[in-house]
């Protein structure tokens, strides 16, 4: 529903950008489930968006891993009903949840399939020819497995540089479609497309949602957010973006979350004089 107008402040009492909100190097923004609430056995399109500042492009590896007793509840499926590889910057991976989920909502309401996604700069991930491998011969092979399952253990044998991962929780239950969730509305109003001199510029953040503990954030390629992120108050929250001195491009992302699961992501381009 739509709520009254209210403007936040984002950054408070902030005097310039946050370091947080400046990506400069290959970064899951955010990804978006939907729907953001399914029941066991049902499809979910997990849309990934990748900020790539550097330009030198992105493998996109996604895939949902519930662990029970040290690997992923959905590998008794089909592999590329629970894996998807893409090379996009902003990739959409249509997963199956798994049904035995089922199990457990005989004694809850609500429990969670968990989804990884893995960006990657072409060549830097071993894990990603391994899916890729696995996934032309349509056969998940016990290396693949056993990674996919606990993929805490190999990041650290990664580069810092060039490589992401993010891990998402999507909420399962037995609740009916007009009961589940719904992804907020995300509309932003500001500096997209426009020529800003350096300094402060504002963005205004419109969100509906059935949620009431939605939170923004904003991160940009180059100059930065005056905070983190914010608590939507009224429906509505202004972010304070501060462009920098260099004449650059930068990409500005505005990302909404409830409390629930749901999801929604602005992406906007600004040249900065």
């Amino acid at each position: 529903m739509t709520t009254p107008l209210l403007l936040l402040s984002l950054f408070a009492c902030a005097d310039g950008p946050s370091e947080e909100t400046l990506v400069s190097d290959l970064q899951v923004i955010a990804t978006v489930a939907e729907p953001p609430e399914v029941a066991p056995g049902e499809q979910v399109s997990l849309r990934t968006v990748v900020a790539d500042p550097q330009e030198r492009g992105a493998e996109v590896l996604t895939w949902l891993c519930t662990p029970v007793g040290g690997a992923c509840l959905e590998a008794s499926q089909p592999l590329d009903q629970w894996v998807h590889l893409g090379a996009s910057a902003e990739d959409s991976a249509s997963l199956v949840v798994s049904p035995a989920l089922g199990a457990a909502l005989t004694q809850t309401d609500e429990v969670a399939a968990v989804a990884w996604v893995l960006a990657c700069e072409p060549g830097l991930c071993p894990v990603v020819e391994e899916a890729r491998a696995d996934l032309e011969q349509g056969v998940l092979s016990p290396d693949l497995g056993a990674a996919l399952s606990d993929p805490v253990s190999w990041m650290a044998d990664l580069p810092i540089a060039g490589v992401s991962l993010a891990l998402r929780t999507v909420p399962v239950s037995l609740r009916t479609a007009e009961e589940r969730n719904a992804n907020p509305v995300l509309r932003v109003t500001g500096p997209e497309g426009a020529v800003l001199a350096e300094g402060l510029e504002s963005l205004e953040v419109e969100v509906e949602d059935q949620d009431q503990e939605t939170t923004v954030y904003g991160l940009a390629t180059a100059g930065g957010f005056g905070s983190p992120f914010s608590a939507v108050l009224g429906g509505t929250a202004l972010l304070s973006y501060y462009a920098p001195a260099e004449t650059v491009p930068a990409t500005l992302y505005v990302v909404a979350q409830d409390g629930r699961g749901g999801t929604a992501v602005w992406t906007g381009e600004a040249q900065v004089r």
